[in-house]
């Protein structure tokens, strides 16, 4: 018996390691793709003159926004078309709303007008907290760190933005600063301000030393908690809600996508220099052979190089938009119409781009512009800033185009100051495409949406989703006509099995869905039927990190329908962003209820009533962990019937064993005359061997609806058992993170794969599972021979493996499992206590017991019948004396 259990338990690891060795090994960590190679330059062996002359920290070729010409290349025999020169604008960074959850905002907004795009969201409402981070917030002072002026780095932090209600602003820092010590630490650069910062506490005040026009000055700051980032940066992933051009007159930016991957293939596959790309006619290309005529390395002379598939499939999705056509095999279209042969400047900005973005691990194709137009990436001028408000414009002289987007903060209205609830967690986006031509022009955009939400609590967060696939924590959701959502799952979207886009529908909402809080784009029609968008699709921003899946950073795309502009003539859409917590009363102003979602019907029935109970315990004893121990109180005491019932069944399985070991031996080799025999002795004594799994099918819903609610219901995230200000199960919806082991290797602390349990120990799970042994223990009766000694090893030993399972679970999911348990303990407690029938002992089974019973009432009744005559008539005499005496 022994070594069959040791073997059993040595295979169960074996299986266990094993299958996390073959999960890591077809699951490796992501590498980073190596900076793909320049190609060579011929300049430097002196066969062309000199390029332009390169800047430092500035790709070859690239020309700043409204720096030189916006077409630089001319057809053979045309002189360039001038343009007239746009001074420079320098980065800025405008800020809406206020940090301060006392001001009239419910939110503080950081834009940049590098792509007139939102660079962070911060919620100030005091129960939005960043979960992974303690440290102290001053506020974000620092944007950009990689603009840092030469004469400042070695120096100091210099300060780039100081947000309304933030702890800097009340300690009275202003941008241009620059800190040189916090406390006693000095500071020389943002990587030293960074680690200073991750020291501090909240509530806790630290001194700044700034110098302000050489002067040093000394600063008292209190930090606060860090506030929720709703959207945020995330190293150089596009930002929110960037727009550009996708058709002016002739040009499309599907027809310069197919020609730029084109491009990208011959200069990057055949190793051909960007002046040769930009020399080739249609006439050095031979489609029947599949080869191309390139200049041969280090010679005059040319060679054919033979064109690979993935080369061959550019060139003819590019020939299909360019035609047969004589003249150069790559150009640009000027707003007439007429073919431009790109320069080799040109094709080694797309080059560099393309490069860019595959060290990012994201589709070059998706991230490109028309030649020259540059929205996406160039600095806008900021036309106002004001607290609500903020406005950005890009002039396109080229093509005679204005475009402006316009943000509106929403404020919080004076009546409805203490009701969080209330319609103020959005911002209004108005775009502007205007004609400032003399001639009409032909126009459509393309929107991004929002990028960057959290991924708080990566190693243990789970979503419900919508469909059969898993639900990663920034899905895609989009709504068509009303109609019921549609989610895209991020896993779905990291791995590029995406469905085509949407076409000509009228859109409701699209947006970025993480666990407990959203962006969704609201397009603001007049009437709601109408179509506004050609195509709207998912978008992965983000690189693939092939064991987070369900944490890649996603978007979603709109492009809009192709509109005449007359001149003077201009073309506005609005868009409401809506930006906050998944709280059903908010949501419902918005018309995004749907964002919410348990699951399945009934499993929304039930985790929504809980919720409710919980909410209105929760309203009596002002803490949730208490709440859920009520519950747990309230369902086992409308259970105890049931409970009393299936221990009073435990304990007559355990009065029956000998029986059941005497079946077991008399139909040794007899499977079904054992199973009648056994079937035969339940009957005789009315036992139900599946009457004790009637309380666990009652309590798994219970148990589902309760685990849904943690996932979903935003109010139990971040509610603490004792304190916010106590790290241990300071969050219910969380693990309760006891300890953080940061000894343990990566395959544990990662939080991946079922040994992954993550980077702190949890008390919880483990006090759950001994108190599932304790009661197995308990109410399991005693093996009667080897077999079932064996099975309840072998239960014991999953116990165990369950504890794997449940280590990463919610805490408040714990503690509803401890108080069931320690209420079933106690229950076990008020039964009877039965002695288990000794082998030779005879069980009486309730058809005996009641002719027990009927046996002893007919004793009785011949007993009575005979007694005497006499002494029955004196009897009746001595009661007739004693009434007459009563009388």
């Amino acid at each position: 018996m022994e070594r069959r259990f040791v073997l059993f338990v040595v295979l169960s690891f074996a299986i266990l390691l094993g299958y996390s060795a073959l999960m890591s090994r077809l699951n490796p960590p992501p590498k980073i793709p190596p900076r793909l190679p320049k190609v060579a330059d011929r300049r430097a062996a002196g066969k062309e003159g000199p390029g332009p002359k390169e800047e430092p920290g500035k790709p070859p070729g690239v020309v700043k926004p409204g720096e030189g010409p916006e077409e630089p290349a001319e057809g053979p025999g045309e002189a360039p078309q001038p343009v007239a020169k746009q001074p420079a604008i320098p980065r800025q960074w405008v800020s809406l709303g206020s940090a301060d959850p006392t001001d009239s905002y419910r939110m503080w907004v950081t834009l940049s007008n590098k792509g007139a795009a939102v660079e962070r969201i911060e919620l100030n409402g005091p129960r939005y907290h960043e979960l992974d981070v303690r440290s102290g917030y001053l506020g974000s002072v620092v944007m950009d760190a990689a603009l840092f002026d030469a004469t400042s780095r070695g120096k100091g932090c210099p300060v780039q933005i100081v947000g309304p209600g933030t702890p800097a602003a009340k300690a009275g820092l202003k941008v241009g600063d620059l800190i040189v010590a916090l406390d006693e630490t000095p500071i020389t650069s943002f990587k030293q301000f960074r680690a200073a910062m991750a020291k501090t506490k909240p509530k806790r005040e630290v001194k700044l030393t700034v110098l302000r026009g050489g002067k040093k000055l000394g600063l008292t700051a209190k930090l606060r908690r860090n506030p929720l980032q709703l959207i945020r940066p995330e190293g150089t992933d596009p930002r929110s809600f960037l727009l550009t051009l996708d058709r002016i007159g002739h040009e499309t930016l599907e027809d310069q996508r197919k020609r730029d991957v084109c491009i990208w293939r011959i200069a990057n596959d055949l190793g051909v220099h960007e002046s040769d790309v930009s020399a080739l006619d249609i006439s050095n290309l031979d489609r029947e052979a599949g080869r191309l005529q390139v200049p041969a390395k280090g010679e005059n002379a040319e060679r054919w190089a033979h064109l690979t598939d993935a080369i061959m499939d550019a060139v003819m999705a590019w020939l299909s938009v360019r035609g047969n056509e004589a003249g150069p095999l790559f150009y640009s279209v000027s707003i007439e119409g007429t073919r431009h042969r790109l320069s080799p400047e040109r094709i080694d900005a797309i080059l560099y781009q393309f490069r860019d973005e595959a060290r990012q691990q994201r589709a070059p194709e998706l991230f490109l512009e028309l030649d020259g137009v540059e929205l996406r990436t160039g600095n806008w001028k900021v036309v106002k800033a004001g607290i609500d408000e903020a406005a950005f414009r890009r002039v396109l002289p080229k093509w005679g185009l204005e475009i402006t987007k316009t943000y509106r903060l929403a404020k919080v209205p004076r009546e409805k100051a203490g009701n969080r609830d209330c319609k103020a967690y959005h911002l209004l986006l108005d775009v502007k495409i205007r004609n400032i031509s003399g001639e009409t022009r032909k126009v459509a955009y393309q929107l991004d949406g929002p990028t960057g939400l959290p991924v708080e609590g990566v190693w243990y967060a789970n979503k419900v989703s919508r469909t059969w696939s898993a639900a990663g924590l920034r899905d895609v959701v989009a709504s068509f006509d009303h109609a019921v959502p549609i989610t895209v799952n991020c896993p779905k979207i990291a791995k590029g099995k995406l469905d085509p886009p949407w076409r000509d529908q009228s859109l409701t909402f699209i947006g970025v869905d993480a666990q407990y809080f959203s962006a969704m784009m609201i397009p603001q029609k007049e009437d709601p039927a109408e179509i506004w968008l050609a195509q709207s699709q998912p978008l992965r921003v983000g690189p693939v990190n092939e064991k987070l899946l369900k944490t890649t950073n996603t978007s979603c795309r709109m492009i809009s329908q192709s509109q005449e502009l007359a001149p003077d003539a201009q073309l506005t859409h609005r868009y409401m962003i809506f930006a906050g917590p998944k709280a059903k009363k908010l949501l419902a102003h918005y018309g995004l209820g749907e964002l919410i979602y348990y699951g399945w019907q009934w499993y929304a029935w039930l985790a929504v009533g809980l919720s409710h109970i919980l909410h209105v315990v929760y309203a009596v004893v002002h803490n949730y962990g208490v709440a859920i121990i009520l519950l747990t109180i309230l369902v086992r005491g409308c259970m105890f019937p049931l409970s009393f019932k299936q221990a009073a069944g435990m304990q007559k399985m355990q009065q029956l064993q000998p029986e059941i070991k005497k079946i077991q031996e008399k139909y040794k080799n007899d499977m079904e005359g054992r199973g009648k025999a056994q079937q035969e002795l339940f009957r005789k004594h009315n036992y139900n061997p599946l009457s004790g799994c009637l309380v666990l099918f009652i309590q798994l819903p219970i148990f589902i609806a309760l685990y849904r609610s943690l996932i979903v219901d935003i109010e139990l995230r971040q509610a603490p058992l004792i304190a916010q200000s106590v790290r241990w199960c300071s969050n219910l919806a969380a693990p309760d993170m006891l300890y953080h082991w940061t000894w343990m290797p990566d395959m544990i602390k990662g939080g991946v794969g079922l040994l992954g349990l993550g980077p702190y120990l949890n008390i919880l799970p483990i006090l759950t599972i001994g108190l599932f042994i304790a009661q197995q223990k308990m109410f399991m009766p005693p093996p009667t021979d080897e077999q079932t000694a064996i099975q309840q090893k072998m239960m014991k030993f999953m116990m165990i493996f369950m504890g794997f399972i449940f280590f990463k679970v919610a805490s408040g999911l714990c503690i509803y499992f401890i108080a069931s348990s320690l209420w079933g303990l106690a229950e076990r407690q008020f039964l009877p206590k039965h002695k288990p029938a000794k082998s030779g002992e005879k069980i009486e089974s309730r058809a005996d017991a009641k002719a027990k019973v009927r046996a002893q009432a007919a004793a009785e009744t011949k007993a009575k019948a005979r007694q005497p005559a006499a002494g029955r008539d004196g009897a009746a005499a001595r009661r007739k004396k004693k009434t007459r005496q009563k009388r």
